[in-house]
């Protein structure tokens, strides 16, 4: 008894030992002294890179005491009462726990997501350009990315609210969300801040409220605007947000169709996307959902549109491209719906018709690697029924005996 009370102490000594430097760095981070609040951060930092796994429940014990740290991103003066180094910190501290869904509403209760629109709003308006500006104001946005955080696994119908989305929910609510989509022109000179902004715009997309929110804030031309960017990241975000907005909504589906999208969206079946799958499938969805979903006279004057881009030509001619099985179907699928609308049907049937041979070419070669890889999962089958045999007889039967056997229909596995 008495051993099990001395080791139950001891643990408890240590877990305390263990414990201080994660304590000492909380109440350094409380100070006023600029200087002992910065150690205090880079030590939370530390820990957290010691434990990344999570092991000793860092990250557990860093989220419970974020009370302590939020303060200095979302106090109305943050930007003159600390110094950007301090800043840079609290805000890969936020990034860190976000990866919980406690993490993610901590940040939220705790009002980060108006500090941080404030320290951007600050930082824009008076057109902060130095070096440690723009690595602020990218950090900020790489902060918004990861706070806003929705998993869209469980946005299964269209008022699902997944837990951690509350940061997401507070921004969609913002009064402020219309001058935040502005700052999507601002430049900084920097591919990181517009890849974390259309990041977290994509989050906030994944949520019906979202949705309904961007049409009224007249969100969805800026969005066709960033296809236009040259960074890839971004083009992928903006086309995941434009399919959102297609799929969920029949007003911003109209909206879409008002800025005749043809053109824009032909762009990304061209030869110089087929290696980025992400923005050629999403385009794909969104050129589905657009006649599909769209009323009839809709359907019929964008299938005009992308007759003059040539965007069915574009998408036969992907029908016997060396592409993911899964591209091609969906293009095929795309067709498929084209072909349906009477009044583009013909130019459907003459898109598929010149690129015939390379269809016929590309299924001929899908067939082939059918039947290669069944023949492979043959040969594998085999190897393991003889391992097997020869496991039952004891290892003693050489690999030619233990083939004619099998041939003959002979053992265990030919009965």
């Amino acid at each position: 008894y008495q051993r099990r009370v001395h080791g139950v102490i001891s643990e408890l000594l240590y877990q305390r030992k263990e414990g201080e430097p994660l304590r000492q760095a909380l109440s350094n981070v409380k100070q006023s002294e600029p200087e002992r609040i910065e150690a205090g951060l880079s030590t939370l930092l530390q820990l957290l890179d010691e434990d990344k796994q999570n092991d000793l429940g860092t990250k557990n014990r860093v989220i419970d005491s974020l009370d302590a740290i939020t303060p200095i991103l979302s106090s109305k003066d943050s930007i003159r009462k600390y110094s950007k180094h301090i800043l840079s910190l609290a805000l890969k501290l936020i990034q860190k726990c976000s990866d919980e869904p406690e993490g993610r509403q901590k940040a939220a209760h705790n009002g980060v997501v108006e500090g941080l629109l404030r320290i951007f709003s600050e930082l824009t308006c008076e057109r902060r350009e130095t070096a440690a500006d723009i690595k602020i104001i990218d950090d900020v946005a790489a902060t918004l990315a990861a706070i806003t955080t929705v998993d869209p696994k469980q946005v299964v119908l269209d008022d699902d609210i997944p837990s951690g989305s509350e940061c997401a929910l507070r921004l969609i609510r913002s009064k402020n969300l219309g001058a935040f989509l502005d700052m999507l022109a601002f430049d900084v000179r920097s591919a990181t801040y517009l890849q974390c902004l259309t990041r977290c715009f994509v989050n906030l997309s994944h949520l019906d409220e979202g949705i309904k929110r961007f049409r009224t804030v007249q969100a969805v031309d800026k969005f066709l605007l960033l296809l236009q960017r040259p960074i890839v990241e971004v083009k992928e975000n903006a086309l995941t947000i434009i399919r959102n907005l297609v799929k969920k909504d029949s007003a911003a589906r109209t909206q879409v169709l008002l800025a005749s999208p043809a053109e824009k969206l032909a762009t990304f079946l061209g030869s110089q996307h087929h290696k980025h799958t992400k923005i050629m499938e999403n385009t794909l969805h969104i050129l589905g959902d657009l006649l599909y979903r769209s009323t009839e006279q809709e359907k019929v004057k964008f299938g005009q549109d992308l007759i003059q881009a040539d965007v069915f030509d574009s998408l036969a001619a992907l029908l016997g491209k060396d592409l993911p099985k899964q591209t091609r179907s969906l293009a095929e699928e795309v067709l498929t719906l084209a072909f349906e609308i009477k009044e583009i049907e013909e130019a459907v049937k003459s898109a598929l018709q010149s690129n015939a041979s390379a269809i016929q070419r590309r299924k001929r070669q899908d067939q082939e690697e059918v039947r290669r890889k069944a023949m492979e999962q043959q040969k594998q089958n085999q190897f393991m029924e003889m391992m097997a045999m020869r496991e039952m007889m004891g290892g003693d039967v050489s690999a030619e005996d233990l083939q004619a056997m099998m041939a003959m229909g002979g053992g265990a596995f030919g009965m």
